[in-house]
């Protein structure tokens, strides 16, 4: 009898210790969020403050990617600036990434101040319009501080862009498509990733369309005019780089200009980091005359200029980089004790 009842509590015990551990991790459970559970594509709101004015509301998509268990990154695509009397300024695209989560069960919250160069978006735009943002925020990017929080699907973000004086300011509040949030009955598919397509020097081959900034002796204020740069591939990792019928506007009141010529540099070589082709060189260049018609009086001075410079040429040192279909350019030209500088910003 006493082994009977022994046995019995045994089962009764193993029984109850069974039911406890099932039960463990029902809606009292511990379940918390991940980065993988935050990233997704969110519609939702933009509301843009520019300075002292009012906000301007309009719709906006945010991509948020997984790294690691707690990291992600952001993405805003072909971002523009809804600005009053129904002006647009067309930014570009905005990227972040490692942005650690601070968890606390089924919410994260994040706080990051990053530099962010801007580059060009992809949309088709108007007529006569251009990416701004790759420009505006030059070489060394822009200071975007970014916070917010997610809670079941959703997300709300602030971002601060200080920009020349003026603080710019955008709240985002989206809500998570295509993949659901955690715990939900959401059982939408995720859509496919689209696989981005290898820079090569084919890809970035083109004809470049868009500003320049000119210095003709450091220290003095940059004139801006239009410009044109062709981009030719030479093999698979290298770039003829040509600025033809190239003339500086010399003085932007009058309109008078100095006509150099054709600039060509070869064999630019280029590497590609994270989406990005970058390339620097260094050459010793032969300005020829240009093929476009000039004012009575005037001539080609390039070829001049280059009579004087040597066997070796013009030296001309070139910087730049290439995504999305926009190329960024410092050309310096140091010749006969001036300091010629000319930054560049394009689209195909």
């Amino acid at each position: 009898m006493k082994k009977y009842f022994t046995l019995m509590m045994s089962l009764f015990m193993a029984f109850a210790f069974t039911a406890c551990s099932e039960d463990k991790g029902g809606d009292d459970g511990e379940k918390t969020v991940t980065s993988a559970d935050v990233a997704g594509t969110y519609n939702g709101s933009l509301e843009v403050t520019l300075g002292e004015s009012e906000p301007i509301v309009s719709e906006g998509t945010i991509t948020v990617s997984a790294s690691g268990d707690n990291g992600i990154g952001f993405s805003l695509e072909n971002f523009k600036l809804q600005q009053a009397g129904g002006i647009t300024l067309y930014v570009g695209n905005i990227a972040l990434s490692n942005v650690l989560l601070d968890i606390d069960g089924l919410n994260a919250s994040f706080a990051t101040e990053q530099n962010v160069k801007i580059t060009a978006g992809t949309e088709e735009l108007p007529a006569g319009q251009m990416w701004m943002g790759p420009m505006l925020s030059g070489e060394n990017g822009l200071a975007i501080k970014v916070s917010g929080n997610y809670t079941d699907g959703n997300l709300v973000m602030s971002i601060e862009i200080p920009f020349n004086g003026m603080n710019i300011k955008v709240k985002f509040d989206g809500t998570k498509s295509g993949n659901g949030s955690v715990g939900g009955d959401d059982n939408e598919p995720s859509e496919p990733e689209v696989p981005v397509a290898e820079l090569t020097a084919d890809s970035i081959a083109g004809v470049y369309n868009g500003t320049m900034a000119v210095t003709l002796v450091e220290g003095t204020q940059a004139i801006e005019q239009e410009g044109r740069v062709e981009i030719t591939a030479a093999g698979e990792d290298k770039l003829t780089l040509s600025l033809k019928n190239f003339k500086l506007l010399s003085d932007a009141a009058s309109g008078t200009y100095m006509y150099v010529g054709n600039i060509e540099l070869t064999d630019v070589a280029f590497t590609v980091e994270s989406g990005e082709a970058v390339f620097s060189v260094e050459q010793g260049i032969q300005i020829t005359a240009g093929d476009e018609e000039l004012p009575a009086g005037h001539d080609w001075i390039g070829p001049k200029l280059t009579a004087t410079a040597g066997p070796d040429g013009i030296p001309v040192n070139i910087d730049g980089n290439y995504s999305g279909g926009a190329v960024s350019m410092n050309i310096n030209i140091p010749f006969t004790g001036m300091n010629i500088n000319v930054e560049f910003n394009g689209t195909k």
